[in-house]
């Protein structure tokens, strides 16, 4: 069987402005390796003539990159959809429309609870810095998407976050659960019991016809059972059991910070 490639994520940078209690990485500060910029658009154009469909820029923290943009724009040149996943606390009005300059489709902003809950894992004020990044947001052409961790502390949050992300316009919700690797490894406390993963599924198939929220498991979520076939059938609008197999290597992969490739995109 042949495979294409279709999508990436790519570590712009490892630099960060927070030191999340959940971060898989750990990341700090700019690793001596990262890509210069020209070196950065000459992999957009390599990424492009593959046939990529879509990137993500990542890190770190990607707004903290001077050039993220114009590197998303270099990967719509090359007829790839460029996107981009933050952690809100840069994104204002200014940077809101420079995403929208560089034809990025989607923003997802990582948020990890309730204000309380959110402000002890990342840094006090950015979920209301969060809140103010979906306003600047909403007010582009860019998609507005969300990203939350699942850990001990916010699983029973899940509910009165979702209609938090309902009012502030969020068109499509990613639910993952925290693995202990990274800073994570310190925090033995916040890693969610194996056992809640009946509970995330439930909530989904719940609230599945009940919000505007499209709400979508990682790829770190499901054993498929009842519940989740269900849902999973409701989203395809099928009656068949689907089994999607890794698409690893095939389809998709990670981009590391000096342009190495990673098999997998987590």
């Amino acid at each position: 069987m042949d495979f294409k490639p279709e999508a990436a994520v790519w570590n712009i940078t490892m630099r960060c402005n927070m030191h999340c209690k959940n971060c898989g990485s750990a990341c700090t500060s700019a690793y001596s390796d990262e890509l210069a910029t020209n070196e950065a658009f000459r992999l957009c154009d390599k990424i492009g003539s593959m046939g990529f469909s879509s990137i993500t820029l990542s890190g770190g923290e990607p707004t903290t990159h001077p050039d993220w943009d114009l590197i998303a724009l270099r990967l719509h040149v090359n007829n790839v959809m460029p996107n981009l996943i933050s952690n809100g606390w840069f994104i204002d009005g200014s940077v809101a429309q420079r995403a929208a300059r560089a034809n990025i489709n989607t923003i997802t902003i990582c948020i990890e609870g309730l204000e309380e809950t959110h402000d002890e894992i990342r840094m006090p004020g950015s979920f209301e810095r969060i809140m103010n990044a979906f306003t600047e947001i909403k007010k582009t052409p860019v998609h507005l998407s969300a990203s939350t961790t699942i850990h001990s502390g916010n699983i029973r949050q899940l509910p009165e976050l979702l209609r938090i992300l309902e009012n502030n316009g969020v068109e499509v919700w990613k639910l993952q659960l925290d693995l202990p690797m990274g800073t994570m490894a310190e925090n033995h406390d916040l890693v969610a019991d194996p056992s809640c993963m009946d509970a995330i599924i439930a909530l989904v198939n719940l609230y599945y016809k009940k919000t505007t929220v499209d709400i979508q498991f990682s790829d770190c979520i499901g054993y498929y059972n009842v519940k989740e076939i269900e849902d999973r059938q409701k989203k395809n609008h099928t009656t068949l059991y689907e089994w999607n197999e890794c698409g690893a290597v095939k389809t998709s992969m990670r981009i590391l910070h000096n342009g190495e490739i990673l098999k997998c995109t987590p």
